[in-house]
């Protein structure tokens, strides 16, 4: 597999929220580049890059920065919030508007993570747009904990994963996978987005019950 340019560029303001966030959490949880690394399954000058906005990560690497670090991919997202922390809530919704989304470019897709204001929780929700005609185009399979559910809303997207032959999805089909299994969409068509929602991992989701 080879890594093809991500299409379309991170705005700066993107990046350097996820890079600070990033520092600051890493830093408050006393670990170091090298122990965030291993606990991501990353190489620490991947750390270094991001922290120091060289590089976007993908969706998948921040999925794993925020398993590292026990946090909310929302807490990586966007700026944390002022004051402090909200109490425990039991009946929580959050309502969130098209005009409120924001769509982020990150290596192979585009992403558009859905209702980031609502933290603590033990799924996410998240837009893909799916940019690549081929897998020669990735690297490597891409896998992280947890489970994910996919519904394809427009286009046709393949699913391929390591241990099951390519699965062809067209728009109103379902999906539903375990994400530690090598994973990653291509699309035949100009325009494909799926709807793709990531639980976590068992573990992570107990504790936040």
């Amino acid at each position: 597999m080879k890594r093809s340019e991500p299409g379309g560029a991170d705005t700066e303001s993107q990046k350097t929220t996820f890079s600070s966030n990033l520092l600051e959490v890493r830093l408050a949880a006393g670990m170091s580049q090298r122990a965030l690394a291993r606990r991501a399954g990353l190489a620490p000058s991947s750390i270094s890059k991001i922290e120091n906005v060289q590089v976007s990560p993908t969706y998948d690497v921040m999925l794993r920065l925020s398993e590292a670090l026990d946090v909310d991919l929302a807490r990586l997202l966007h700026e944390a919030p002022g004051g402090a922390s909200a109490p425990e809530a039991t009946a929580r919704l959050v309502v969130e508007r098209k005009s409120e989304q924001t769509r982020h470019p990150a290596g192979h897709y585009d992403y558009t993570p859905l209702t980031m204001a609502l933290v603590r929780r033990i799924m996410d929700p998240t837009l893909i747009h799916v940019r690549e005609t081929s897998i020669d185009a990735f690297d490597d399979w891409i896998r992280h904990p947890g489970e994910e559910f996919a519904l394809v809303l427009s286009g046709c997207v393949v699913l391929h994963t390591e241990h099951y032959a390519p699965v062809t999805l067209t728009q109103g089909d379902a999906v539903h996978y375990d994400a530690s299994m090598g994973h990653l969409f291509t699309s035949p068509t100009p325009v494909a987005t799926i709807l793709n929602i990531t639980a976590h991992a068992d573990d992570k989701a107990q504790r936040w019950r």
